[in-house]
């Protein structure tokens, strides 16, 4: 078979290389597009079951915290309270000091139910702590009334008196203070509030308790274990 003039073997050569990028390049494209839209029907696959979990997760802590508030306002309305705030009134240190007692018994009771549980303590209209009791490591305790704090200073303090009694206020999750310094090592906590009145209705002080961040922060390590971070 007689060679191809130069100059048709260079045309044969375009020829070929212009099929070829026909037919490459369409391919390379369709790929590129089809990895792209792969990629975006998996990324919308997992934020849609992302978002499925961290709902239930949320709805979860929603209802502990329901929990936890009725809890709460169950122990605002005990008669001890009650008779705390009359005693008060009436200046009777000894019927102060006896239904403090009683208090703290009944608020080392409520603590032990509650794993994630750090203070209950009940504050006066000055700011200054008549009782706390504290939960660590598994063990309750009372806190000495010579370590009481005066929390006038803190804005959870001033956000919970603005409430009537029977709401409850839920602080931001911040650092535990304590003696107006960063606790350490650090205790990240919510604080969950409600206003205590006399048998006017007048509130008198508020009933305070401290609950361990963890309670939140566990779910978002649980869930980014799950998902590699």
């Amino acid at each position: 078979m007689p060679a191809l003039p130069p100059r048709l073997r260079g045309l044969s050569s375009r020829i070929y290389l212009a099929f070829l990028m026909a037919a490459v390049i369409p391919t390379a494209i369709a790929g590129i597009i089809g990895v792209y839209y792969s990629q975006q029907a998996l990324r919308q696959e997992t934020l849609r079951n992302l978002n499925q979990e961290v709902g239930l997760r949320a709805k979860g802590v929603g209802r502990f915290f329901e929990q936890f508030s009725t809890d709460l306002l169950t122990l605002a309305a005990s008669r001890t309270l009650k008779d705390l705030n009359v005693a008060r009134v009436q200046g009777d240190q000894e019927k102060i000091e006896a239904a403090v007692r009683r208090l703290e018994t009944q608020y080392s009771i409520f603590a032990r139910n509650y794993p994630h549980f750090y203070y209950i303590r009940y504050i006066a209209l000055d700011g200054r702590e008549l009782m706390r009791v504290k939960r660590k490591n598994g063990e309750v305790f009372t806190i000495p009334h010579d370590r009481l704090q005066d929390k006038s200073r803190r804005y959870y303090f001033h956000a919970a008196l603005k409430l009537k009694p029977g709401e409850i206020y839920i602080s931001p999750m911040d650092l535990n203070i304590e003696y107006d310094e960063i606790e350490k090592p650090e205790q990240p906590v919510i604080r969950f509030a409600t206003p205590i009145p006399d048998q006017d209705g007048k509130v008198q002080g508020l009933l305070v308790a401290n609950l361990h961040a963890q309670v939140l922060l566990e779910h978002v390590q649980e869930l980014s274990e799950a998902r590699a971070g």
